[in-house]
Formats: structure tokens, C-alpha cells, sequence
């Protein structure tokens, strides 16, 4: 209101020049009776038109008067209220980021800059240091200097570049850990070069399915894993083999067999038609007398196969 106030009383040159011009004419109207007297030889109907242009003029001269009375009192009142606010000033140590609306108006703040303070917070805003204050637009060079002194904010950068180092070293930490295929959860996995999270589900279902890795190499059985991706992590994983999983070749359906990616449907059909027509196999090489099994895919699936539950 005070803002509009004084953009509708405020002239330029060019329009005061104006307004002094008609105050000029409005007074030599007032007075034109007074330095010529014709007041008797006028007719009654041009007096009356006079007199009522005149009391309209008087009407307006009264409103303006009203108009400008009205701003000052509200101007005042501003005022008033500025002085009433810093009249209330009990300065105590306060951090702005943690300070409640209470806190703000002990430190003499009105509640018009109070909500604009919280609407700068609201959008992420945050005190670093003394002059962020300052550049507040609600708050005054006044009120800044007042409250200066008593404001108490943590060093933050010095505890987020401590943060960021006991990261950093946690990191790096993580970075040359050793990993245990057989064992790792996809949290370890992913402390590897370039496995995310997508690919250490990746990694972890092909090792279910396999019952586990008995060399590192596997890993470049895994779906979209290729030699330079391999050569990025090979020398920071390892297997334990005693993790592994193993089929009992004497025991397991011919579904729970073919689960096993190495065992396709044909070779799992040759296998049970010989331990059907054996009785069961003896030891592991038995299955080397299968015609479908050849000398290298013997070496493939024998880490994977046992004869017995107590064998390993």
C-alpha cells in the first residue's frame, strides 16, 4: 500500500510543471470576482455555472488533501511499527538455520520478513555464513547490523570436505577389497569396476544356477560380460570351491539335472538312461563310459556332480 502511494503522488518534471500551471488558472478562477467585478452584470444562469465550478474545484483541492493526510498516516504507521519491532530486540547466540519464528521476533523481526526467510528456506535455502543474511531482500541493512554480532554458524564446509574424506577413504577401501564370488551379496559386487546393480543380479542368478563358481574365468559366461570388463576386476575376486553346490548324479531328477547350465537335454537323457541301466554309478568317472560325454566336458560339469551326499 505504501509502494502504491507513492507511485500515484509521484510526478516527473514535465508533470509538475502541469499541475503548478493549473493551480495558477484554479486560483485566478477563485479570485477573478475579487480583480473583476462583474459579478452583477453576468446572467444568473452563467453565475450558477460558475459557483458550481468552483465547488467542484474546492471538492478536489479537499480530496487531494485527504488522500496525501491518509499516506502520511500510513507512512507513520510503518514507521511505528519498525520502531515498535526494534524496540523488542533481546539479542541471544543463534544459528538462522535452526531458529524458530519465536526466535526471529526476540531478535526483532516482523512477521512480513519471518514468512520471507521460511519461503527461502522452503525452496532449499541455506546459511553458510554471516552475509547470506545479508542478502536477503526482507531483511535491512538495520536489522542485519543488529542481529551480526550474535549469529553462530557452524563451520558446515569444513565438516562436509570431512565427510567427503572419510568417504573418499571408505571408498578407496572398498575398492581394494577382496571379493569372494561364492559368498559376495550384490552390495560387495557392486564395490567392483564397473558392476552396478543390474549386473550384480546378473552375476548372482547365474551363481544359483550353477551352485556356485569354481574359477573366476566363469564370470565371462554371465550375460554381457566381456574380456575388458573381466580384465577390470580379475585380480580382486576370488572363489572358494568348498561353497559349491554339487548334484548327486545318482540322486537328482532328470529336471534338476538339466537345470544346470552345463547339462544339456540330450546329454541328461544319455546319463539317466545309463544310471537306470547300472543301478546308479559307482564314482565319477563313471560317466565318462557315457558315449555323449567327451574328455572336455567331463572337466566342465565334474566340479558340479557327486556320486553321494557324503562326497565331495
Amino acid at each position: 500500500m505504501k509502494t502504491y502511494y507513492k507511485q500515484l503522488f509521484s510526478f516527473n518534471r514535465r508533470q509538475q510543471r502541469g499541475i503548478a500551471v493549473l493551480l495558477l488558472l484554479l486560483l485566478i478562477a477563485m479570485t477573478f470576482d475579487w480583480w473583476w467585478p462583474v459579478e452583477k452584470k453576468m446572467p444568473a444562469n452563467q453565475k450558477s455555472a460558475e459557483k458550481a465550478f468552483l465547488n467542484d474545484v474546492r471538492a478536489f483541492l479537499e480530496k487531494v488533501d485527504d488522500s496525501i493526510q491518509s499516506n502520511s498516516v500510513e507512512h507513520n504507521f510503518f514507521n511505528d511499527q519498525t520502531t515498535k519491532n526494534a524496540s523488542v530486540f533481546e539479542p541471544f547466540p543463534f544459528n538462522p538455520n535452526e531458529l524458530d519464528d519465536a526466535g526471529w521476533k526476540r531478535l526483532g523481526l516482523t512477521d512480513r520478513q519471518i514468512k520471507s526467510i521460511r519461503n527461502y528456506q522452503a525452496k532449499g535455502g541455506k546459511f553458510f555464513k554471516k552475509e547470506d543474511l545479508a542478502r536477503l531482500y526482507a531483511l535491512k541493512p538495520d536489522d542485519y547490523s543488529r542481529i551480526e554480532p550474535y549469529i553462530r554458524i557452524p563451520d558446515t564446509r569444513k565438516q562436509f570436505d570431512t565427510l567427503q574424506t572419510a568417504k573418499w577413504a571408505a571408498s578407496k577401501s572398498e575398492r581394494n577389497q577382496i571379493v569372494e564370488l561364492n559368498g559376495a551379496d550384490s552390495t560387495l559386487l557392486t564395490s567392483l569396476q564397473g558392476i552396478g546393480p543390474a549386473f550384480a543380479r546378473r552375476i548372482l542368478k547365474y551363481r544359483q544356477r550353477l551352485g556356485g563358481f569354481v574359477k573366476s574365468e566363469q564370470l565371462l559366461e554371465v550375460y554381457g560380460m566381456d574380456s575388458a570388463r573381466y580384465q577390470l576386476i580379475r585380480n580382486r575376486v576370488v572363489v572358494d570351491t568348498s561353497l559349491v553346490v554339487k548334484i548327486n548324479i545318482n540322486k537328482a531328477s532328470f529336471k534338476e539335472i538339466l537345470r544346470h547350465p552345463y547339462f544339456e537335454y540330450y546329454i541328461v537323457k544319455a546319463i539317466c538312461n545309463e544310471r537306470e541301466k547300472r543301478h546308479g554309478f559307482d564314482q565319477k568317472t563313471d560317466l565318462l563310459s557315457v558315449k555323449l560325454i567327451y574328455h572336455e566336458l567331463y572337466l566342465k560339469i565334474e566340479p558340479y556332480i557327486c556320486t553321494s551326499d557324503l562326497s565331495r
